[in-house]
């Protein structure tokens, strides 16, 4: 719900973050909550050629249902989040591990990059994503009779 106490509902302080983030490289970052991709989201989306989007079923019987994945590999099963500022703070902390943690216990393997990660060290972020599926897709797999 929207606090009327919260300064980010102030439009000038909206603007004053857009020009903050555009200072710091940020073209768009328009994204989380089913606002569409953000920049950094499909940057790497593209890098990868992997969905995004992909929606996830809780199972727990109440909200939220389901998950939507940044990016993903359903194959696989690895999830990638592109996170910005809103994932900062403790509560927000909190809130991705319990999301995490739900995920994992769907056989999802989840990998976390910050807004940053996905624009300045894109190339770094490609390769070390490359590594994991590498270590998946190279694994023994077991005998089956």
């Amino acid at each position: 719900q929207r606090s009327p106490a919260n300064p980010i509902y102030d439009p000038v302080v909206q603007r004053k973050a857009q020009i903050a983030l555009r200072e710091k490289g940020y073209q768009s970052l328009a994204g989380g909550n089913g606002t569409g991709l953000s920049m950094p989201q499909r940057l790497l989306a593209a890098r990868l050629g992997w969905a995004t989007e992909i929606g996830v079923k809780t199972e727990t019987g109440r909200r939220p249902y389901r998950y939507i994945l940044d990016i993903a590999d359903v194959t696989l099963m690895i999830a990638i989040e592109v996170d910005g500022n809103s994932h900062r703070g403790h509560v927000a902390r909190e809130r991705d591990a319990r999301r995490d943690a739900l995920l994992a216990s769907k056989g999802w393997r989840g990998l976390r990059y910050t807004n940053h990660q996905g624009l300045a060290g894109l190339e770094s972020t490609v390769r070390e994503i490359l590594r994991v599926v590498s270590s998946i897709t190279s694994r023994p797999r077991p005998a089956t009779t």
